[in-house]
């Protein structure tokens, strides 16, 4: 195991690039990171592990501790990155090294996702009641001038459906834009675009009204932010819950793949007023088709 720089981290000389590490790390965000490799079956297997702090608008703050790579590897790394870099408020690694977290790292509850990735242009036509309704996204957390019943809107949504939604009007940085479904003059559907640090689109609090569920609102959502993120980039990416079978169905028939599985989880770290608040935006709830991906 060695440290690297972000460089060393996304850019590997001996080895592929990590998808995941190229679509979805924020370089800017990285504080520690080390690789470690070994001889596999197929050739080199590498994992890569690093610590980063995620900053919201609204002044909110998280250190995360991310890994990936072969669960049995990456699990002989986590101990004495733990070590150097101190205590995280959340951990997320590859499926089964969860169970070598140190002391600091243990996550106090686990959740299971799968990360998907897809390069297809889903088939069919846009519903004619989707809405772009921009970023919703100011300095310092504002929404944008004349947006401010959009965001309200929004809000509402996520509120009935979501209300752990790691993706917030105002809030959360580098949201391209967000998408309603709109009904008899009433959002009954929302989700985001992301636009990552490599310039490709991650889905967001992909969310249907609880009143409106089971319709396919979902998937009709699903389908324009794909092809909304398709637009910026070659790839597009999500994470959703490896037991929301629904979710599944629709993201596998949109032509997404999983590319990996993780588990994540909080920490018992003590936080203060940013780390209560970081904490909460992170939570357990469920409600949304997309997980939350803890790198951004």
């Amino acid at each position: 195991m060695r440290e690297v720089d972000v460089v060393g981290l996304t850019a590997p000389r001996d080895v592929a690039p990590e998808p995941f590490v190229r679509h979805q790390l924020d370089p800017g965000t990285v504080r520690r990171a080390w690789v470690t490799e070994r001889e596999g079956v197929h050739g080199v297997e590498r994992a890569a592990l690093w610590v980063a702090e995620v900053v919201w608008h609204d002044g909110g703050r998280m250190r995360v501790g991310h890994g990936v790579g072969p669960a049995g590897l990456l699990a002989t790394m986590l101990a004495p990155a733990a070590e150097a870099a101190g205590p995280v408020d959340r951990v997320s690694v590859s499926d089964g090294a969860e169970t070598s977290l140190p002391p600091g790292w243990a996550q106090v509850s686990t959740n299971r996702w799968h990360w998907m990735l897809t390069d297809t242009v889903p088939s069919g036509p846009v519903d004619p009641r989707l809405v772009d309704l921009g970023p919703l996204d100011g300095p310092a957390g504002a929404a944008q001038e004349g947006t401010d019943g959009a965001a309200a809107e929004v809000r509402g949504v996520l509120d009935a459906g979501n209300p752990g939604s790691f993706a917030r009007p105002g809030t959360t940085p580098g949201v391209a834009r967000w998408l309603g479904l709109r009904e008899d003059g009433e959002l009954r559907a929302v989700g985001a675009l992301v636009r990552q640090a490599d310039g490709s689109g991650h889905l967001r609090a992909v969310t249907v009204h609880p009143d409106h569920a089971g319709r396919g609102l979902g998937r009709a959502l699903s389908v324009g932010l794909t092809r909304a993120g398709l637009a910026m980039a070659p790839v597009v990416s999500l994470g959703v819950y490896l037991d929301n079978a629904p979710a599944l169905r629709i993201y596998r028939d949109l032509g997404y793949a999983t590319r990996h599985t993780f588990a994540s989880g909080l920490t018992s770290r003590p936080r203060g007023r940013t780390g209560q608040r970081a904490g909460q935006r992170a939570g357990t709830d469920r409600s949304s088709t997309s997980a939350d991906s803890p790198s951004r």
